[in-house]
């Protein structure tokens, strides 16, 4: 069975990873964000692992994702690996996002 992840990074793309094995989620995030304190944080069945840096983008994007599947609003600093999120929910939220940043884009 294939592990699934969603890299949400404040701006630009989202990242579905489906990998056949366990993905480490400390390397994975800090090969997009070096700076400030590696956080995993566990609500349920679902992870959120990004790095914490009082000077690092705000990421509602990643606080919109959070709040949707556990009802828990936190802060967000740089992209922010989830795991955990059922298929179909991860496929929502992708749809959901990607809806969301398409509307706000073609507002400029």
């Amino acid at each position: 069975m294939a592990d699934h992840y969603l890299i949400v990074p404040p701006t630009g793309l989202l990242e579905v990873i489906h990998a056949d094995h366990p993905l480490d989620p400390e390397v994975a995030i800090r090969t997009r964000e070096r700076h400030g304190e590696f956080i995993r944080l566990t609500a349920g069945a679902v992870t959120a692992s990004w790095m914490s840096s009082e000077s690092g983008w705000m990421n509602p994007r990643a606080r919109q994702v959070f709040a949707r599947i556990t009802r828990v609003h936190l802060v967000f600093t740089g992209p922010v690996l989830f795991e955990g999120i059922e298929e179909n929910l991860m496929g929502e939220i992708v749809g959901l996002l990607s809806l969301t940043d398409t509307a706000r884009d073609g507002a400029s």
